[in-house]
């Protein structure tokens, strides 16, 4: 008996076998479709897809042995997969390769075998489709196509099975980066957030401490009044400036955790853009009049839109943001918002008074980190993270470029 000669290539040989991640699989109909249409074809009681290891042949699909496997170094199949063509013996007991075969001497018993290689798209032979007799013949022409065409079938089904495995792990790879990306838009939208309540934190503290002293200063004044058994006078006044300034400051603290919390997760609902734009003005109104900003307010229409209340306050506030950047130093100062509808769209118009926007800068304004403000007064990310905004609410966040100063859009669907 001869071993069969290692192939010259073997090492790259068995990577590519393993690379099909197939030995020591589970059955499979559509592989034993292969051995069954072999065995019926040929007219033989043995049929194998014999898959050559490095010291083993293991067996994808089987017809007519019990054995899973059999050592490589007594198989017929070592021999085949060093050649392109049919590997034939018609009779094992007049080769001198195979005549003391154990698999010749004892079970199975062959003496006829014809294995055509399986030959992978990169030419490595990683195993046979062999069909064994127990008594010697020849193979015909026709069997001998069959086997050939069968075999380019059987890496076919392999090559196959490699791509989908690598479409699941290119899906899950992508899951994952998918879910990554998600992860930090989620945490770059809340730094935007955060941003923008810093940028007018200043604004929001002056809001709040004005109605904090006139109820400081009326309950002072009553303290007084009852100490000295003075009558209450204007006590109905009184109060009632003190419940309009608690109010003032609810409101402002309530537009403030509104837009801080995490409203990524939120789901759509009916939003009052009158309402948005009260919220919204609460937490910047101050610092706008503190710093001689006019905030015009024109064509205010009672609109509702399908979306996410806290994320249109959040694009609101970043637009007023630019607006006072952009107006700070101007001569005049003022920033005028309208909300208007037609058919089928609300519209909100962000316009300030000052000098717009260079052509140089308009193709770039909604670029993710692109910003004209010095280092340290912005990310750049303000008007992208708007725009995602927006476009997820399936609308449009734009510069209006025929206009005077400096003019920003928001087009929405109505509910």
């Amino acid at each position: 008996m001869k071993k069969a000669p290692l192939i010259a290539n073997e090492r790259e040989r068995l990577a590519e076998l393993l690379s099909y991640e197939i030995l020591d699989t589970p059955l499979e109909p559509h592989f034993d479709d292969f051995t069954e249409l072999a065995s019926l074809i040929c007219k033989v009681p043995i049929a194998l897809i014999s898959l050559v290891d490095e010291d083993r042949q293991w067996f994808k699909s089987k017809i007519g042995i019990p054995a899973p496997e059999t050592p490589r170094d007594i198989s017929f199949c070592g021999h085949a997969i060093a050649g392109n063509e049919v590997f034939v013996v018609e009779d094992v007991h007049k080769d001198e390769r195979f005549f003391d075969n154990p698999l010749v001497s004892d079970a199975p018993h062959i003496r006829f075998y014809a294995g055509a290689p399986l030959i992978t798209p990169s030419g490595h032979g990683i195993g046979t489709l062999c069909i064994i007799d127990k008594t010697p013949r020849k193979l015909s022409f026709h069997e001998k196509l069959t086997l050939e065409v069968l075999s380019r079938q059987i890496i076919t089904q392999l090559e196959l099975q490699k791509s989908f495995r690598r479409s699941q792990a290119d899906l899950a790879e992508l899951k994952r980066l998918t879910q990554l990306v998600n992860l930090q838009n989620a945490k770059l939208y809340h730094s935007s957030k955060l941003a923008s309540l810093g940028e007018m934190a200043a604004g929001i503290a002056h809001e709040i401490n004005n109605p904090l002293t006139i109820i400081v200063t009326k309950a002072e004044a009553l303290k007084n009044q009852y100490e000295r058994g003075a009558p209450f006078t204007n006590l109905d006044q009184d109060v009632s400036k003190i419940e309009k300034a608690a109010e003032r400051i609810s409101r402002i603290t309530t537009s403030m955790r509104s837009l801080a919390r995490n409203s990524a997760d939120d789901p759509f609902e009916t939003v009052s853009l009158s309402g948005v734009l009260s919220e919204t003005l609460s937490l910047c109104e101050e610092k706008l009049k503190n710093n001689g900003v006019i905030l015009k307010i024109s064509n205010l229409q009672e609109i509702n839109v399908e979306g996410n209340f806290t994320q249109l306050s959040q694009v609101l506030l970043n637009l007023l943001i630019n607006a006072y950047h952009a107006v700070e130093k101007a001569v005049e100062k003022w920033i005028e918002i309208e909300v208007t509808q037609t058919a089928d769209v609300a519209l909100i118009k962000v316009t300030d008074s000052g000098e717009g926007i260079p052509d140089e800068i308009k193709e770039k304004i909604m670029e993710p980190f692109f910003t004209t403000k010095k280092v340290g007064h912005g990310t750049g990310l303000g008007l992208s993270i708007s725009q995602s905004i927006i476009e997820s609410h399936r609308g449009k966040l734009f510069l209006e470029d025929d206009y005077a100063h400096t003019r920003f859009c928001i087009q929405l669907p109505l509910r």
